[in-house]
């Protein structure tokens, strides 16, 4: 069936109760304001735990743990006005009014004051229940044996990185460094607090993704995540699976027109034979995890299943493929497109193939059925743009990316031969309003024959600031917010009426 959704960053939302970043108690009402304009599936980006300071969802110390800058405190058992004002304090409270009130997002100041309330509400937990076994204790004990494949050590490594200030584990003493076990022993029973209270987060980060989805489910919205390539060095998953990473390499991308000595992105690369020996059980408890959290996920970097390219961290930098020949490439990503169809079910797997993409990428996913993108400003050949109802009905079509400016802002960038060829296609007059413009855009999206057409949240509501730079270090990178807060928002009436007639546009192209 056809269908409509919108990509938004939780972090870019806000409510009159969330504490400066969106957060999974705000989704809800989010997901009902979107399906006013007929949207009817919601994307967010990666929501796993960064590193303090770290503002890309692309860069988690962990492939598995929800973030817990994203929770709702108002929801954690334990927390109540008196302790959260004993917690913060008068200065505390002051820094949290000024987050709130912040146009970017402080992720500093935000994951600093909930760290403070969480080990408030931590405390009279261990007092109040742990000691007396209670039935959060019971509750705690169940889900720590229920995700026990990772949770265990991400819980160890979390508290070792706080123990050595947020030092890379590549710069631990050795016996933790290269998981002796005695001394990972030894160290699971100095931090046997410190791992509890990671657990009873990770606990109520559950509760209220599984609240949000049932919420979500009653409405009828699918939730589509991101599937990140792969983790950082500095990551639990790398800590913890380091033989199956290429630690002295580099991953990136090939040079093409846009880069002439490729990208270097400082990831480790997959060691894809090491995993292949182990009959894949990371990639696939990874695949699992995103099917626990999602209907539907975005796996991105596709290519890179296929071959990924890499450097020397030292040395020779010059790149090149991890695998050679097309007819291995294409073995092994379509073995890896296999693993993520099986493990994913039921939800349901997109691939990211965006950029220079082998055929044989292609073929893979036709062979089975999976939807790759359709970005429209890039579907060209020969000088013209393609039409969007002549795509495959296995894809997503979509104006922009997180990594690419709004097409309400984008378009203003494309060459004029280009704009003027789009108006044409689109049936609307160079010089007609934004607004005209917008309804005409939309209307030419949405008639795709793609099954999903996505649009991201600036373009719904008319912004032109974008969520990322990519190859740039900025503090507009990941920390944009929308003006309004979803209960301002939802009232709005230009705001409704703009949605009515997005809602109409949908329906008109039968994806309501």
């Amino acid at each position: 069936m056809r269908k409509a959704g919108t990509t938004v960053g939780l972090f870019s939302i806000h409510s009159e109760r969330s504490w400066g970043i969106g957060e999974l108690g705000d989704v809800p009402d989010l997901a009902r304001w979107l399906k006013r304009a007929g949207q009817s599936w919601l994307q967010l980006l990666p929501v796993f735990e960064m590193p303090r300071g770290e503002s890309s969802p692309y860069g988690a110390l962990s492939a598995f743990a929800i973030d817990p800058v994203y929770l709702t405190l108002g929801d954690v058992n334990g927390v109540d006005d008196a302790l959260l004002r004993a917690a913060l304090g008068p200065e505390g409270l002051d820094r949290l009014a000024r987050a709130k009130d912040s146009k970017r997002v402080d992720y500093l100041t935000v994951r600093e004051l909930k760290e403070k309330v969480l080990d408030a509400a931590f405390v009279r937990f261990v007092e109040n229940d742990w000691a007396f076994h209670g039935e959060e204790a019971v509750a705690l004990a169940q889900f720590a044996a229920r995700e026990a494949h990772w949770l265990e050590d991400y819980a160890l490594f979390m508290a070792l990185r706080a123990q050595h200030a947020e030092r890379s584990w590549l710069d631990w003493p050795a016996g933790i460094r290269d998981r002796d076990p005695r001394a990972l022993a030894e160290a699971r029973l100095f931090h046997n607090r410190s791992i509890l209270k990671r657990t009873w987060i990770q606990m109520h980060a559950a509760r209220q993704w599984e609240t949000m989805r049932a919420a979500l489910a009653i409405d009828g919205v699918v939730l589509m995540g991101d599937l990140p390539f792969v983790v950082t060095r500095d990551s639990a998953d790398v800590w913890s699976h380091g033989k199956e990473f290429h630690l002295h390499l580099s991953l990136g991308a090939p040079p093409d027109a846009l880069s002439a000595e490729g990208q270097n992105w400082g990831l480790p690369p997959y060691d894809m034979p090491r995993m292949a020996e182990s009959g894949w059980q990371w990639m696939r408890a990874r695949t699992r995890r995103m099917a626990q959290l999602f209907d539907a996920f975005r796996v991105d970097h596709l290519v890179g299943y296929f071959r990924q390219w890499v450097r020397e961290l030292e040395g020779d930098r010059r790149g090149y493929f991890d695998h050679e020949g097309d007819e291995a490439q294409a073995r092994r990503g379509r073995e890896l497109i296999d693993l993520f169809v099986h493990e994913a079910k039921p939800a349901r797997v997109i691939a990211e193939d965006l950029g220079i993409i082998p055929q044989f990428v292609r073929d893979s996913l036709a062979h089975t059925g999976t939807p790759g993108y359709k970005v429209l400003p890039w579907e060209q050949e020969n000088g013209q743009f393609r039409d969007p109802q002549a795509f495959p009905e296995a894809s997503v079509a979509t104006w922009s990316t997180h990594d690419t400016q709004p097409i309400t802002a984008w378009f203003d960038d494309l060459q004029p031969w280009e704009q003027a060829q789009l108006c044409e296609k689109m049936g609307v007059s160079a010089d007609a309003s934004e607004d005209e413009k917008m309804v005409k855009r939309l209307a030419w999206l949405y008639g795709a024959r793609s099954e999903l057409a996505l649009t991201l949240v600036q373009e719904l509501v008319g912004m032109r600031e974008r969520i990322n730079t990519p190859g740039t270090v900025s503090a507009d990178n990941w920390t944009l917010r929308l003006p309004w807060s979803l209960e301002t928002v939802t009232a709005d009436v230009a705001m409704r009426a703009r949605f009515d007639v997005v809602r109409d546009l949908v329906a008109a192209s039968t994806r309501l």
